[in-house]
């Protein structure tokens, strides 16, 4: 019989009694008080799952429900917390009350993720994610992903492309204010989503499973998009002439713009769509081999033409990526102009050099614009800051 009102006061008497160490001059458990107390947890937290399916039918009106779930949400954060400070003052030695410990923290957290379930998308996704709950949340993430690690291991096609998912999956980088629900739930719906892909009996479908699931929830990760569009660049330059390129591409182009979406999906809030950010890629790589094509076309001098004298060279320090970054900054903002980006590109390459490279490639500048690393922006953004200085002084 499921009470019409149900209080969390059992996990708090067992965080602030039972596992307390003030309450008691040797803080030691014996096993049958440890196997008790877990018993209590789980009959406790079965009825409050019981509890809270009960109440998501009983109560009408949104407004209602929501503040229902908001309330038993901090309320549960509030107790993990508290649990997680507990556990820090229990001595290492006492085995069975760390045990307990860990069980207590492991069922509450349990609760949280039914909670968050049960009741999706009533928990502001915005708000700052606790240390408790996050350090909770990154233990779990972790285990789920050893045993997707373990699930693919025999998938050798599939190898980079998992290591790219789990890798990101399971590295939370620190920002201020801090990481979001939004960013947990994330991470929590593409494991489970991996943890059924890869489950599949057909092995040969896992890869587009992988990639369908990776553009339906909008996984924005830069590794991602460059895995994604290198393998596309890789199968087209396997074909022959241009215009078998061109065509490939478009029907790349076209298959991706038909994978389904989720609306509101996103990975990284700092990143753009990886849909804008693929299609654009596909632009780009159909205007090179269109411009390629047409130079290509052109007719050859009659006559033999002697060789044209090297352009000279402007030595920059900065590397290949740093400027193509810039470059595409100025071309972005309308400080220079040309007929493309790769027009741009094409014209000042040949009078450029750097510490590494005595001859720059167009080509490899206008890709490494699109595919620039995290560092090179911030070596960019550096050197034009110390212009800028430079011209305040002046």
């Amino acid at each position: 019989m499921i009470p019409r009102t149900y209080t969390l006061d059992w996990l708090d008497f067992i965080i602030t009694v039972a596992l307390s160490t003030s309450h008691q001059q040797q803080p030691m458990l014996t096993r049958n008080q440890s196997e008790a107390i877990k018993d209590k947890i789980d009959e406790q937290k079965h009825q409050y799952f019981s509890y809270l399916n009960a109440v998501g039918l009983q109560l009408s009106g949104r407004q209602k429900l929501d503040q229902f779930v908001r309330q038993q949400h901090i309320r549960l954060l509030a107790l993990l917390d508290l649990a997680c400070e507990n556990a820090l003052a229990i001595p290492s030695e006492s085995v069975l009350m760390v045990a307990v410990s860990d069980y207590l923290k492991s069922s509450i957290y349990e609760l949280l993720t039914f909670l968050e379930t049960r009741f999706n998308g009533m928990i502001p996704p915005q708000e700052i994610v606790p240390a408790a709950y996050l350090a909770e949340t990154k233990k779990e993430i972790a285990l789920q992903a050893s045993h997707l690690q373990s699930l693919f291991l025999n998938q050798d096609g599939n190898q980079d492309l998992i290591g790219i998912l789990l890798s990101t999956l399971t590295h939370f980088e620190s920002t201020l204010p801090g990481i979001t629900f939004a960013e947990i739930f994330y991470k929590k719906e593409m494991v489970k989503n991996l943890r059924q892909i890869g489950l599949l009996e057909e092995k040969s479908q896992i890869h587009n499973a992988l990639i369908d699931i990776s553009v339906y929830l909008n996984f924005n990760s830069r590794a991602f998009i460059r895995y994604y569009t290198e393998s596309i660049a890789r199968r087209i330059d396997d074909v022959g002439p241009i215009p078998q390129k061109i065509e490939q591409l478009l029907l790349s182009r076209k298959q991706f713009s038909q994978m389904h979406r989720r609306i509101g999906a996103r990975f990284s809030q700092d990143e753009p769509d990886l849909a804008k950010t693929v299609d654009h890629w596909f632009s780009q790589e159909i205007l090179y081999l269109e411009t390629k094509q047409q130079w290509q076309m052109k007719p050859l001098p009659s006559e033999e033409q002697p060789p044209e004298p090297q352009p000279f060279k402007v030595m920059c320090f900065l590397s290949v990526d740093q400027i193509a970054l810039i470059l595409r900054a100025l071309d972005s903002l309308r400080i220079i102009k040309a007929t493309s980006m790769n027009a741009v590109f094409h014209a000042i390459a040949p009078f450029l050099s750097t510490v590494r490279r005595q001859h720059i490639s167009w080509e490899s500048m206008r890709s490494k614009a699109y595919t620039f690393e995290e560092r090179d922006k911030v070596i960019a953004i550096q050197t034009l800051e110390s212009v800028i200085k430079w011209l305040k002084e002046y």
